[in-house]
């Protein structure tokens, strides 16, 4: 009867095991990715305080805000759209040859930048 009870106990155990792991994983689907995409727009509006409101500089941050959120999106519903991201890396790419930026922004950008393509680089393996 105690071997049929720890058989039940186990069994019982990997039914619930195999249920609540795959929602835990879940609730941290992407979510460093997303954070290195909320750590850049972080990063995008901070410079854009100190723009000098030319606008073609704030255009280029638009675009990239713009392609990070929509990538960001896509991620939310658990979809990689590498389409986004590669023109979110375009777009970031133009912020920091273009724009006037102070020494800082552009090294935390050019930081955020070398993180994505080291992302998109992982994924594409």
């Amino acid at each position: 009867m105690d071997a049929r009870r720890s058989r039940l106990g186990i069994a019982a155990l990997g039914l619930i095991a195999s249920l609540v792991l795959p929602v835990y994983a879940q609730k941290g689907y992407y979510s460093d990715v997303r954070a290195l995409v909320g750590r850049t727009q972080t990063d995008l509006r901070q410079a854009l305080d100190l723009v000098r409101r030319n606008g073609k500089e704030l255009q280029r941050i638009d675009f990239a805000q713009r392609h990070l959120s929509q990538f960001d999106r896509a991620l939310s519903k658990r979809k990689w759209d590498k389409e986004k991201l590669d023109a979110a890396i375009d777009d970031l790419q133009n912020v920091i040859d273009h724009n006037t930026l102070e020494p800082e922004d552009r090294d935390r950008l050019t930081a955020d930048l070398r993180d994505l393509r080291d992302l998109r680089r992982e994924r594409s393996r």
